[in-house]
């Protein structure tokens, strides 16, 4: 009896400790609740399972794992990483970022807080937030997850930006900043420097409490000719002090003369040229005159031949005028201000030679008993006036502008298709702003013939008035195919000499040496041939050969249609000969074809294909 008494007592207290059990695992619990902060706006509340489950903070997936840790997938190049902030009060009660205990996992713990960051590949930082509330537990008191707060997006990083250093004088000058702070709130924004080190808040600094996203800033104090350091700042309660980079300048010295650059001269003819200059700095005095001055002799002064234009500091231009064609000249920067002159180095440069009726001296064998003198430049044409003329230099060409051929066209070009002169041969394009490329049997003579004899109008230079080149009819003439092979590979010239690659200028091309060239003028590289790199002209340096007879054919390049290619890169010219390899062959004619290290006397192309054009006057 007492053991059967016993018995039942026992299966009541097992019975009792099953039902206590029970209901402990029917609900999900904790270790503690929220007392002292209210949720912010935008909070959200989730379950988040230990075995394989997720939740979406700042784009990426934020797991627990098995060990209750919170681990991120790193997603599409971002970092993230967590700082666990301890026990708090709430989500509320998160108000700050730490500067450190970043790490890549953190446990998970009730009542406790957490930030996450979020670096995208582009650099901007994120922030979320995140609270947990509980554990959720099994009926075995084992942990299946956690209940968490968290507001997503909660902060980004400001941006601070240093603006740019102005109005500088010996103790003074003007900083700034732009700053983008998105929900941080920003107590003072400021400016610090230095000239010791990289600056921070505790060295220099001056301030406002203005909330501007861009402000300026004095600085005051300052050493004469000394360089600083300056950076940007603002005073936030989530982030503490952000500073922007760090901008170098210096202040001024005592005032002295302007501080003048003479850059480049341009535009060269035979009585002109352009200067372009700078005044860099007024050296602590204002500028009230700058301009260039030049001689014939050296060392330029404002007691030469001078010309101002304005004021101030900034570029320049100067267009010198009265000057004498095939002559070197001497040129540099100057500008005034109260403590007198100030001047650059000096930029040489040589005048072109006002060659009479645009043709060169140099005399050139296309037969054996024929000899022609070249054009001083490539042929070109502005359509609004139908007016023909020669570069001013053997080396100029007209490049992209080329794409706007057409008849109403106010510019210049110098790319053409075959025999078109604007003399009407009977064909569908004649006219010297024809750019149709569909079909090359519609350029030139009807069916196959040249441009000589009974077509020669259709030659650019036998039908036009050259405008610098003697305004008249008849004057000028392209060569054959025959007389381009006689030149560059036939004809006896004094020293076997009689063309080279080399780049005048910047421009790569080809230089025709006349019969009579003497290679004591100017050293030549790899006669008969080389390379564009082979021989580097310079701009003072090509008068002595163009003066001796030297031709220069710049690569223009060549227009398919409207479509510009190879330029400074193919040298191509026309000649006046059909393409004769098939009887037939009414499309297409020869040209003389140059790039870098190689030529072809032979080659052919479409009549419809824009190639430069230098004409040729006969000598004998």
């Amino acid at each position: 009896m007492k053991k059967t008494i016993f018995t039942l007592i026992l299966v009541l207290l097992t019975l009792s400790i099953a039902n206590v059990s029970c209901k402990k695992n029917s609900a999900s619990s904790g270790s503690g609740s929220e007392t002292g902060c209210t949720d912010p706006s935008g909070t959200v509340t989730a379950n988040i399972r230990n075995d394989g489950g997720s939740l979406s903070i700042l784009g990426g997936n934020m797991n627990m794992t098995s060990a209750n840790n919170f681990v991120f997938v790193t997603q599409y190049g971002h970092v993230r990483t967590f700082v666990h902030l301890g026990a708090v009060d709430g989500l509320g009660c998160i108000t700050s970022i730490p500067t450190s205990g970043w790490s890549n996992e953190v446990a998970v713990k009730p009542n406790n807080g957490y930030i996450v960051m979020d670096i995208s590949t582009e650099g901007t930082i994120r922030y979320a937030r995140i609270y947990v509330t509980r554990y959720i537990l099994s009926t075995f008191d084992e942990i299946l997850g956690a209940e968490v707060k968290y507001q997503d997006d909660w902060l980004t990083y400001p941006t601070v930006i240093t603006s740019e250093v102005t109005d500088i004088t010996q103790t003074t000058a003007v900083g700034g900043g732009y700053v983008y702070a998105p929900g941080v709130t920003v107590s003072e924004r400021g400016i610090c420097w230095s000239n010791l080190h990289d600056p921070t808040v505790s060295d220099y600094h001056t301030s406002t409490t203005q909330n501007l996203d861009n402000y300026t800033l004095t600085m005051t104090g300052l050493q004469k000719a000394t360089t600083y350091m300056v950076k940007a700042y603002i005073r936030t309660n989530t982030f503490g002090v952000v500073y922007g980079e760090t901008v170098y300048f210096g202040t001024m010295s005592d005032p002295t003369v302007p501080a003048v650059k003479t850059k480049q001269v341009s535009n060269i003819t035979s009585n002109s040229a352009i200067c372009l200059a700078s005044v860099d700095s007024d050296s602590g005095s204002p500028v009230f005159e700058r301009g260039v001055c030049w001689n014939t002799t050296g060392d330029p002064t404002i007691n030469d031949m001078h010309q101002s234009n304005g004021t101030g500091v900034g570029e320049y231009t100067v267009e010198m005028t009265g000057l004498t064609g095939g002559t070197t000249y001497y040129v540099r920067a100057y500008a005034k201000n109260s403590l007198g002159v100030g001047y650059d180095g000096v930029i040489s440069f040589t005048t072109s030679h006002e060659w009479a009726n645009g043709m060169l001296p140099g005399e050139f064998s296309v037969s054996e008993t024929k000899r022609v003198k070249f054009s001083q430049g490539n042929l070109q044409y502005q359509a609004s006036t139908n007016t023909f003329r020669f570069a001013l230099n053997q080396n100029d060409f007209i490049g992209e502008d080329n794409s706007h051929i057409s008849s109403s066209y106010n510019g210049w070009i110098d790319l053409f298709g075959w025999g078109t002169s604007g003399w009407n041969n009977g064909n569908v394009f004649y006219q010297p702003y024809s750019s149709d490329n569909v079909n090359g049997s519609w350029y030139g003579p009807v069916g196959t013939y040249s441009l000589v004899d009974e077509y020669a109008n259709s030659d650019w230079g036998v039908y036009n008035r050259i405008s610098n080149g003697g305004n008249s009819t008849g004057m000028w003439r392209t060569l054959t195919q025959e007389e381009w092979y006689h030149l560059l590979y036939q004809r006896n010239t004094t020293y076997g000499i009689r063309f080279t690659e080399a780049c005048v200028n910047g421009v790569n091309g080809v230089v025709l040496l006349p019969d009579n060239w003497n290679p004591s003028i100017y050293s030549l590289q790899n006669p008969n041939g080389g390379w564009y790199e082979s021989n580097e002209i310079s701009l003072a340096d090509w008068p002595t050969l163009e003066m001796a007879g030297a031709v220069f054919l710049p690569a223009a390049g060549f227009r398919n249609g409207t479509n510009i290619g190879e330029l400074n890169n193919e040298c191509s010219y026309w000649t006046a000969s059909y393409w004769n390899y098939w009887e037939s062959a009414t499309s297409r004619a020869y040209y003389t074809y140059f790039t870098n290290g190689s030529h072809w006397l032979e080659k052919d192309d479409s009549r419809c294909v824009g190639h430069s054009v230098r004409l040729v006057h006969d000598a004998n």
